[in-house]
């Protein structure tokens, strides 16, 4: 309850191993260290949201499935998540449109905790990301 007061304490209980988060960041990332990295297929989301097109082919491909053509302008939402547990941020809402988002990392977590955790990205050494 304490360390959930702060931005940098909520952060840390984010990414404990004990968390979520944390544990699922960890179970990833000893897959790739044990030599699984031919069978994940990592997509990041500025990448989707700069090229979608490419990414979902790149996603077929790697699944070895016939691609399907999809409308990255005429989004729809079929779920519907309640975002009040989450302090009322809408985090479940999805755009429309498929295309790029304003990085806002820094001002909602501060740039020493961006800073932090920069370079954790341990799936670009996957021969399968691109």
């Amino acid at each position: 309850y304490i360390n959930g007061q702060t931005v940098e304490g909520r952060t840390s209980q984010q990414l404990l191993n004990s968390s979520v988060l944390g544990l699922a960041f960890d179970r990833l990332k000893d897959a790739m260290q044990r030599g699984y990295g031919d069978r994940l297929h990592f997509v990041e989301f500025d990448d989707l949201t700069h090229n979608p097109k490419q990414k979902m082919e790149e996603v077929y491909s790697f699944l070895e499935l016939s691609p399907f053509t999809h409308n990255f302008q005429s989004v729809e939402q079929y779920t519907h998540e309640d975002d009040t547990v989450h302090g009322g941020l809408d985090l479940h809402t999805i755009r429309k449109d498929v295309r790029p988002v304003q990085d806002d990392s820094v001002d909602i977590l501060g740039a020493e905790i961006v800073k932090q955790y920069s370079g954790a990205e341990f799936w670009r050494s996957n021969p399968n990301h691109k």
